[in-house]
């Protein structure tokens, strides 16, 4: 099957998804309440009470179109998606792209910071112990991967504003910047510093799977028959891994691509809310607090595109990775 062909049924298998992601979304969304007592609020300038007329509440509903049958409002907006028009903010009146790329950079630096990271000492790292099994030191990796999967994620995040932002007031607990002039008189090295506490709890997290799957994905290779047979040509044991084990024992978190594009994106929320980092994470829970439905569309929009091309990607690196498998 040709690549073009492949990747044509892919993205035709993928309308369906995205439309049942869509689809229950808008639903949720619209069942948890109606925003237009928001609405009114910040146009008519209420703060307190419902102090809005008839012919207010069927005017404001008319301008946002509330006032069609919901399957109306679902084709309307998912029309408006494919023209790129997410719409606009019910408790702001911004539009949706603006306030998401305004979020988008500060997201984008703390994810691949982690990602790179993360990849840079879970691949070494698991190859090493793969090659030393039931030794002390692949104890003590292992140790830690049990250790970083099963303890609680948001607790390690307080943890560590508590004992390196409270008691030895190493970094900063909060934000992205500091208020003021910022460190060294320099805003990257102020970046830098406020980030190092979530891009620790990040890498953390993400470490202890990856670490644990590249591990036994290359204690499953190298008992391969193609792997006992490079080392029997008499090929020294780094060629025989790095060139014929880890491209096979890799395919593991390929399977993940599509979920790691996505955070890139979406970023984490409950790192960014605790560290009130301002990135997407932390505007997604602000506007599902808030019933801000636009918004919170534009956001899980964004995410499922990137987990299906994603995925997508993923099939096509397995190929190009791993040349057993085959595309069809």
């Amino acid at each position: 099957m040709g690549l073009r062909r492949y990747v044509l049924r892919r993205v035709l298998f993928a309308i369906p998804t995205f439309i049942a992601v869509t689809l229950i979304m808008f639903i949720v969304m619209h069942s948890v309440g109606n925003p237009i007592s928001m609405i009114l609020n910040r146009e008519l300038g209420f703060s307190t009470g419902p102090a809005w007329t008839q012919a207010e509440i069927e005017a404001a509903k008319a301008f946002y179109g509330l006032d069609k049958p919901i399957w109306e409002q679902y084709f309307i907006s998912i029309g408006n998606i494919f023209r790129g028009d997410f719409g606009r903010s019910f408790y702001t009146g911004r539009s949706v792209v603006d306030m998401i790329m305004d979020k988008l950079p500060a997201t984008i630096v703390l994810q691949l910071a982690s990602q790179i990271l993360s990849l840079s000492i879970a691949i070494p790292a698991g190859i090493y112990a793969s090659m030393h099994q039931y030794k002390k030191r692949d104890f003590a990796i292992v140790t830690f991967t049990l250790f970083g999967i099963s303890f609680p994620y948001f607790w390690f995040a307080l943890l560590m504003i508590v004992f390196f932002a409270g008691v030895l007031g190493w970094f900063p607990a909060v934000g992205m910047l500091s208020i003021g002039e910022p460190l060294f008189g320099s805003t990257i090295l102020d970046i830098i510093w406020h980030m190092i506490l979530p891009l620790g709890v990040m890498t953390f997290s993400s470490l202890a799977l990856t670490l644990r799957v590249m591990r036994q994905g290359m204690l499953e290779v190298i008992k391969e028959d193609y792997v006992i047979a490079a080392r029997s040509l008499g090929l020294t044991e780094r060629t025989v891994i790095l060139k014929h084990a880890l491209r096979n024992a890799i395919t593991p978190i390929i399977t993940s691509f599509g979920w790691l594009l996505a955070g890139l994106v979406g970023g984490s929320a409950v790192t960014e809310t605790i560290f009130g980092w301002p990135g997407m994470g932390r505007l997604f829970v602000s506007t599902l607090s808030s019933m801000d439905f636009p918004v919170v569309t534009g956001i899980v929009t964004m995410t499922a595109i990137l987990i299906l091309g994603g995925n997508l990607l993923a099939d096509i690196l397995y190929s190009i990775v791993d040349p057993r498998i085959a595309l069809e």
